[in-house]
Formats: structure tokens, C-alpha cells, sequence
């Protein structure tokens, strides 16, 4: 499955392979020609080239320099990651020094061709170290958000370069979800705007954040991972969050302007993939009327029906 706007074609993977022990995020190519794999047993990233998911590198994360204010060399992991749009060889990630998403040990952000890094990294220590990360609609800017809120990067062959604040921090947040969730944001193209994954939507225009998605009450536990994106096709804004109280994935839609809730939909884990972990990216599925979305063990599952159509 590809594309980060439900408009463009897709590609459909039907194959499985091993890429590491502990594959916390998966993201695809827009073109569909590889699949990134973020370990969370490893500081590294693998790449895998559709459709037999062969490895085809991998990629350490290099960490030096290190930040200012740590003296000690920890372990970098990746803890979000993004394709460039224009170029399926070029990533940016979000690094943090702990192996699970969770946590504020934010390392920094760098840009990746192939398995060489671009010599500027933005380190902790000299900004707000980034949480999540997405590409724009080229390569030549990055979003990101960290503890002052979304911001817009600019990017060369160096790496990334100027940060500049669009949507300042909204004391509506909390800071328990900056703190647990705010690594996986998406770009919306179609309207200007980021998508965060516990359900904020910060409009770049007018640089406000818009009310809340109707989400689960309990969206500041760590482990409760959601995902997000909109389609121009049928003008809905679809969101997937793991509910631990009934061991389900619930997925909804709501109206893309209003964000007035229209439909929601229960998925059972099934018995015995306690691994499968929360929803990290929601993409649809073009003439299908069904959607795929990735978690965060490393599975994609795809859901059909009425609710994904036009």
C-alpha cells in the first residue's frame, strides 16, 4: 500500500518477509518502490524493495555529533520517519535515545540518501528536538513538531536547515500527549494542514489548531497509538486509534470540514496477535473502497466496505 493523498494510485503488497525483530515503524514509498522499516531492537532502518519485500540495505543511524547537553554516546533510534515525495532513495528521521516510541529523550532529526547521512543534523539542546516528522509536498521541506508546536523546515543538500514556527504549542493539547503521541504526524496536502496521531489538526493557513477529533477518552496512555489522513475522493477524514478496553482497533470518519464524526467501526484483534500493536499510518486503497493501515508491530491490516466509499 502507497500514497500519502487517497487520490493517487496505489500499490498493493501481498508478501511478507523478515526485516528486524522488533519493527515499530513501517512507511512506504509514495511510488511504491521501497518499504522503510524502523527497528526498535537496533539503531538502524531497513529497506525493503516490493513486491518480495527483499532487503535491499540497511541503514545506521549515525549518532554523532552528539547534543550539547548529553555527555554520554546513547543508542539512537528511529521514532518517526517519512519518504520524500519526490525521491523514494531520500528520509527524514526523528531519533530519540530510548527503544520504545514513547519517551522525551529526543536525539534530533536528519536526512538520509540511501544509507548516507546529510552532514546537518538539528540536534536536542539546540532546538526543540523534533517528535514527529513528514515531508511537504517536495523534498525541499520538512514538517515537524516538537514542545513549541509545528514548524516548517527547509531542506538542501546539507540536510535540514532553517526551522520555522507556523502553528505555535495550544496549551488544549496537554502536555501528555505532545510527550506520548506527537511522533506520528501526517501531511494533508489537500488542505494545508498536519495531522497529529492522537486526533489534533493543525491548519497551516491560518496557523490555528482546529478542535479535537472525537477520540478515545484515554489518549494520553503511551501505549495508544492512532493514525490519520483524509481523501479527496468521498471529503471524509478518516482516524484509527487501538481502544484497550475491548481489545479492538476502532476505526471513524468524519466530515473533512465540519470534523462532525459520521460513521465508526469496531475491528477484534484477533486471538493470539497481541503483537500487532496500534495504528501508526492510514492509507486508502484507490477503487476498493477499502483502506490499509500499518501498526506499530509491523503489521498492515486492510478493512473494506460502505464506510470507505465514495
Amino acid at each position: 500500500m502507497c500514497g500519502t493523498t487517497w487520490s493517487s494510485s496505489p500499490c498493493i503488497i501481498s508478501a511478507s518477509n523478515y526485516a528486524t525483530s522488533y519493527p515499530r515503524i513501517v512507511q512506504v514509498a509514495p511510488d511504491c518502490s521501497a518499504v522503510y522499516v524502523g527497528s526498535g531492537s537496533s539503531n538502524s532502518i531497513v529497506r525493503l524493495s516490493p513486491p518480495a519485500l527483499t532487503s535491499s540495505g540497511t541503514i545506521p543511524l549515525v549518532e554523532s555529533p552528539m547534543p550539547p547537553d548529553v555527555s554520554t554516546a546513547p543508542i539512537a533510534f528511529a521514532s518517526s520517519l517519512s519518504v520524500a515525495p519526490d525521491d523514494a532513495n531520500t528520509i527524514a528521521v526523528a531519533m530519540n535515545f530510548g527503544s520504545g516510541l514513547c519517551n522525551s529523550s529526543d536525539y534530533g532529526l536528519a536526512v538520509y540518501d540511501g544509507s548516507t547521512r546529510r552532514p546537518n543534523v538539528m540536534m536536542r539542546g539546540t532546538v526543540s528536538a523534533p517528535k514527529g516528522v513528514a515531508w511537504g509536498k517536495d523534498s525541499s521541506t520538512l514538517y515537524e513538531e516538537d514542545w513549541d508546536g509545528i514548524k516548517a523546515v527547509s531542506v538542501d543538500s546539507s540536510g535540514p536547515g532553517q526551522a520555522t514556527l507556523l502553528v505555535p504549542y495550544s496549551s488544549l493539547e496537554g502536555d501528555t500527549y505532545i510527550y506520548d503521541l506527537h511522533n506520528n504526524v501526517q501531511f494533508d496536502a489537500s488542505k494545508s494542514r498536519i495531522l497529529t496521531g492522537d486526533g489534533w489538526i493543525h491548519d497551516l493557513a491560518s496557523a490555528t489548531t482546529q478542535p479535537r477529533l472525537q477520540v478515545s477518552t484515554s489518549s494520553g496512555d503511551c501505549g495508544l497509538w492512532g493514525a490519520s489522513t483524509s481523501d479527496q475522493q468521498t471529503g471524509k477524514l478518516f482516524y484509527a486509534e487501538f481502544e484497550y478496553t475491548t481489545n479492538a482497533i476502532e476505526l471513524r470518519s468524519f466530515d473533512s470540514q465540519t470534523l462532525k464524526q459520521i460513521d465508526k467501526v469496531t475491528v477484534p484483534v484477533p486471538s493470539g496477535l497481541s503483537s500487532m500493536g496500534g495504528p501508526r499510518r492510514l492509507v486508502r486503497l484507490a477503487n476498493t473502497n477499502s483502506v490499509a493501515l500499518v501498526t506499530s508491530g509491523g503489521y498492515i491490516v486492510a478493512l473494506q466496505g460502505p464506510m470507505f466509499a465514495p
